[in-house]
């Protein structure tokens, strides 16, 4: 039998990592510049909204990025 792996397109993957890049200073804007202005939210929400941003599109940029580098 042979071993199969889920090949992954790295064109693909170079589209989840630029994404996530975006989406991570999307969470850096909403932390520091968002949550100062007048809204109609309470200014932690948006905090708690952009660190959740960073963290979680932060895991799939460091995913993608070791998939990127594991590539033989």
């Amino acid at each position: 039998m042979e071993n199969k792996e889920s090949a992954v397109n790295k064109s693909k993957l170079l589209f989840s990592l630029g994404t996530s890049i975006l989406f991570v200073m999307l969470g850096c804007w909403l932390y520091f510049t968002k949550s100062t202005q007048q809204n109609s939210l309470q200014p932690w929400i948006i905090k708690l909204i952009g660190v959740l941003n960073i963290v979680f599109f932060g895991i799939i940029g460091m995913t993608a990025i070791k998939k990127l580098l594991n590539r033989k």
